[in-house]
């Protein structure tokens, strides 16, 4: 036996309408395409009004209802073919920033100076939560105490992360997270997005060449100058003057009045909340102040001239700092300051009680000629005069 065949299978018969299956295609088809479509499908039929009647082999069972044969049309038409009866083309009138791709430019930056990402759970428990603030946002239905609340900020838990590592002897820390916060609105809450980072022990360990180096205040400063550089942001450092905020000896890198980064030290009491026991920084940033356009790599054109550098020493009372003074000399620089340096303090004998010496290097150039010094001289004057009438300020 090669074959069973105990029923006979009866041809079936379809219509297909050649209007609905221009309308549903899109295409207009032709008698002849129609035609010679349907003799090379082996599907004998013939003209019957607006369409066809199709005696469907048995060899295509598929080919149950027209639709069927409308699809076989525009297959065998090819439906790279088919023209688009809608247009997505417009124009773009505006650019949105997207706020993940500015946060995965700023985790690059912080990733290439030595930051690891961290992720830490936005619950937490009310006394955690109250260390950072007084309004907070309970859950409705908490698993647990300690996750009972949502966090107001990104600090609890990076410390929380801090001090699991510090409990498996690993003290040389330098994390950041970006995610959001929930804040309390009235009745209601917000959520927020926010950049933040904490960092202690050694930045860099002692070595054969190299003394161990570790990370303070002033080696935040830098990491925070040399982001504002690469988003090209122009700005001065501020003292922080809140007193009972979670860190302490605070300071701001202020954009056009705005604050673009704060940091400090955590405060000794939240860090005794933690069972911490060594100095930690804690950083924010203000996510609207950068933009993933502001990394962008630009050319400056090389320095075709030389510049001119000059040295000014002003003895100063003791409780002046050194951003008041750098603030004058920019004001009065004029246009060819290039730079200000504060390469030196000094203290001693040599002074009045109450007060310190304090130089600075400037660096004066033009991109369109060599300098001379009455070019400078001016300038220089203008610099003395201010700092003397404004801080009392005397040369050295």
């Amino acid at each position: 036996m090669i074959d069973c065949y105990p029923k006979k299978i009866e041809p079936k018969s379809v219509s297909l309408s050649q209007s609905r299956a221009d309308s549903i295609i899109g295409v207009e088809f032709d008698d002849q395409f129609i035609t010679s479509t349907l003799d090379g499908l082996g599907i004998n039929h013939s003209k019957k009004g607006d369409g066809y009647l199709c005696t469907i082999p048995s060899f295509r069972p598929d080919l149950e209802r027209p639709i069927d044969l409308i699809e076989e049309l525009g297959r065998h038409y090819g439906f790279d073919r088919i023209p688009p009866k809608v247009s997505y083309r417009g124009d773009l009138l505006g650019v949105m920033d997207d706020e993940e791709r500015t946060a995965d430019s700023i985790k690059n930056y912080f990733c290439g100076v030595g930051f690891s990402e961290v992720m830490t759970n936005s619950l937490m428990s009310e006394d955690d939560a109250e260390t950072v603030s007084s309004e907070t946002v309970s859950v409705a239905n908490p698993l647990s105490r300690d996750m009972s609340v949502l966090r107001p900020t990104l600090l609890p838990g990076m410390l929380s992360a801090v001090r699991h590592n510090l409990r498996r002897g690993e003290n040389d820390l330098a994390l950041f997270e970006f995610g959001n916060a929930f804040l309390k609105k009235g009745k209601g809450w917000k959520e927020v997005p926010l950049f933040s980072g904490v960092a202690c022990g050694e930045w860099r360990r002692k070595g054969w060449r190299s003394s161990p180096l570790q990370f303070d205040l002033h080696l935040m400063k830098g990491v925070v100058e040399s982001l504002a550089d690469r988003y090209r942001l122009s700005g001065a450092f501020v003292a922080d003057t809140e007193k009972n905020g979670p860190i302490s000896d605070g300071l701001g890198y202020e954009v056009d009045g705005s604050a673009a980064v704060t940091f400090g030290t955590v405060n000794n009491e939240l860090l005794s909340h933690y069972e911490i026991e060594i100095p930690v920084i804690f950083f924010d940033l203000n996510l609207e102040m950068f933009t993933a356009d502001g990394d962008a790599i630009s050319f400056q054109k090389l320095p075709q001239f030389p510049g001119i550098d000059r040295d000014i020493s002003l003895a100063v009372a003791a409780d002046v700092t050194a951003e008041d003074i750098e603030k004058i000399i920019r004001k009065n620089g004029g246009e060819f300051l290039r730079g200000v340096r504060l390469y030196d303090i000094y203290e001693g004998d040599q002074l009045d009680a109450g007060t310190k010496s304090m130089t600075f290097s400037l660096t004066f150039r033009s991109d369109e000629q060599t300098l001379e010094d009455e070019d400078v001289d001016s300038q220089m004057e203008k610099i003395i005069s201010e700092t003397s009438s404004v801080l009392n300020a005397k040369l050295r």
